[in-house]
């Protein structure tokens, strides 16, 4: 999953951001330039999921705010991620979502309801040759529940719970979600060799979700990929602006499985880095650990870096 760790986040600041108790990144980058609007990313994890949002308002600086209020948690665990998980009923109905469906009182329910559990579902919508090449061991759907229903109920209530937390976190939030809801931007994380199959399929149930129409799901739902999305966030949060100029060649590291990278624009507020990648093909043999993102040196002993890379021009790696 492409969520950094809350006790991880003093590893990513300098001066492009700052990061408040509250779940919010200030962006230093200076004011936004472009149309005013709501933009909200979600990361559908296999086994955890995330949420994070903007109010891009023309003339003032970005605060980027993560969504940290989701029912059955703690209200002062301050979780930016949930469980990946819903409970249906005999009936096909979506009953508990999250942290909620692993209350104990929900517990009580299932077993008395004989409730199913619909969990790594996102495992499903892999390609075929992904699945048989890592040899995937798929969790059955519940009776009657196919796997678009499962990603527009899990999308439903992530909306709904980001749209309550908007109005309760932005100054006049209700009043600015009434009016900018309905053009809101909508990006949506998704893993590498995911292609046209699996974003017509994202695209599908997050109108079925509310999320946009069918009108206008094309040009308000985006996607990125998992690793380009980690670029980004190392880009914006890490000590890497002396690093990263335009040419310079990196790798990214996620799950053993390497993407190359290389930067053609500088970042500007109203649209960011442009990024050129190539797949690496060459296959890691040993597996990385751990799922947040470490900088390594490229001087690093653990590594022979040119023969994995078979190329002597990259300055970093990002796992």
């Amino acid at each position: 999953n492409s969520i950094v760790p809350n006790r991880l986040s003093h590893l990513w600041q300098d001066g492009h951001s700052s990061v408040d108790g509250n779940g919010r990144t200030i962006s230093q980058l200076g004011p936004w330039e472009g149309e005013t609007k709501i933009s909200i990313a979600i990361d559908i994890g296999t086994t955890y999921s995330g949420v994070a949002f903007t109010f891009l308002q023309k003339g003032s600086s970005p605060v980027i705010h993560r969504v940290t209020r989701w029912p059955g948690q703690e209200a002062h665990q301050q979780q930016s991620k949930i469980p990946t998980l819903i409970w249906y009923d005999t009936t096909q109905k979506a009953v508990a979502f999250g942290a909620e469906a692993q209350l104990d009182e929900i517990k009580e329910q299932v077993e008395d309801n004989e409730w199913f559990l619909a969990k790594h579902f996102k495992l499903h919508l892999h390609p075929d040759n992904l699945k048989a090449k890592h040899d995937l061991k798929l969790d059955a759907l519940p009776p009657g529940v196919n796997l678009e229903q499962i990603y527009s109920d899990f999308l439903r209530y992530l909306l709904k719970h980001t749209k309550a937390y908007f109005e309760d976190r932005v100054l006049d939030g209700k009043k600015i979600w009434e009016k900018y809801s309905d053009k809101m931007e909508v990006v949506l994380a998704h893993p590498n060799g995911w292609y046209c199959r699996e974003q017509s399929f994202l695209r599908s149930a997050a109108v079925v979700a509310g999320l946009a129409g069918e009108d206008t799901a094309s040009s308000r739902i985006r996607f990125v990929t998992e690793a380009e999305a980690a670029v980004h966030f190392c880009i914006h949060n890490a000590n890497m602006k002396n690093v990263l100029k335009t040419g310079t060649n990196f790798g990214v590291c996620d799950d053993a499985r390497f993407s190359k990278f290389q930067p053609v624009s500088a970042p500007t507020c109203s649209g960011g880095n442009r990024l050129a990648r190539s797949d690496c093909r060459r296959k890691l043999t040993l597996s990385c650990r751990g799922r947040g993102f470490l900088l390594v040196s490229q001087t690093s002993p653990i590594w022979d870096w040119d023969d994995l890379f078979e190329s002597k021009h990259f300055s970093s790696i990002l796992f």
